[in-house]
Protein backbone atom coordinates (compact mmCIF):
# COMPACT_ATOMS: atom_id res chain seq x y z
CA UNK A 1 0.00 0.00 0.00
CA UNK A 2 2.98 2.33 0.37
CA UNK A 3 3.32 2.54 -3.44
CA UNK A 4 -0.31 3.69 -3.63
CA UNK A 5 0.24 6.24 -0.87
CA UNK A 6 3.35 7.49 -2.66
CA UNK A 7 1.36 7.83 -5.88
CA UNK A 8 -1.42 9.76 -4.10
CA UNK A 9 1.13 12.06 -2.45
CA UNK A 10 2.81 12.72 -5.81
CA UNK A 11 -0.55 13.37 -7.46
CA UNK A 12 -1.52 15.78 -4.69
CA UNK A 13 1.74 17.69 -5.15
CA UNK A 14 1.21 17.81 -8.92
CA UNK A 15 -2.35 19.13 -8.52
CA UNK A 16 -1.17 21.86 -6.13
CA UNK A 17 1.62 22.82 -8.53
CA UNK A 18 -1.01 23.06 -11.29
CA UNK A 19 -2.99 25.58 -9.23
CA UNK A 20 -5.66 23.28 -7.78
CA UNK A 21 -7.13 23.46 -4.32
CA UNK A 22 -6.72 19.95 -2.89
CA UNK A 23 -8.86 18.50 -0.09
CA UNK A 24 -9.84 15.15 1.40
CA UNK A 25 -13.63 14.64 1.17
CA UNK A 26 -16.12 11.95 2.12
CA UNK A 27 -17.76 10.19 -0.84
CA UNK A 28 -20.15 7.58 0.51
CA UNK A 29 -18.16 5.57 3.03
CA UNK A 30 -14.78 6.42 1.44
CA UNK A 31 -12.38 9.33 1.82
CA UNK A 32 -11.20 10.60 -1.55
CA UNK A 33 -8.66 13.12 -2.77
CA UNK A 34 -10.32 16.03 -4.61
CA UNK A 35 -8.51 18.63 -6.70
CA UNK A 36 -10.41 21.69 -7.97
CA UNK A 37 -9.66 24.76 -10.04
CA UNK A 38 -11.56 27.05 -12.33
CA UNK A 39 -10.24 28.77 -15.42
CA UNK A 40 -11.55 30.72 -18.37
CA UNK A 41 -11.09 29.18 -21.81
CA UNK A 42 -12.82 30.15 -25.05
CA UNK A 43 -14.85 32.79 -23.17
CA UNK A 44 -16.31 30.14 -20.85
CA UNK A 45 -15.56 29.60 -17.18
CA UNK A 46 -14.67 25.95 -16.67
CA UNK A 47 -14.71 24.17 -13.32
CA UNK A 48 -12.26 21.27 -13.28
CA UNK A 49 -12.47 18.51 -10.69
CA UNK A 50 -10.11 15.57 -10.20
CA UNK A 51 -11.35 12.90 -7.80
CA UNK A 52 -9.08 9.99 -6.81
CA UNK A 53 -9.69 6.95 -4.63
CA UNK A 54 -7.76 3.75 -4.05
CA UNK A 55 -8.97 0.25 -4.82
CA UNK A 56 -7.61 -3.10 -3.73
CA UNK A 57 -8.37 -4.62 -7.11
CA UNK A 58 -9.84 -3.30 -10.36
CA UNK A 59 -11.52 -5.72 -12.73
CA UNK A 60 -13.61 -5.28 -15.85
CA UNK A 61 -17.11 -6.83 -15.90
Amino acid sequence: MSDVNGYLQGLQEWLVADGCTVTQERLGDRTVLVGYKSEIKALSKMHIFTVVDTAGQVTEP
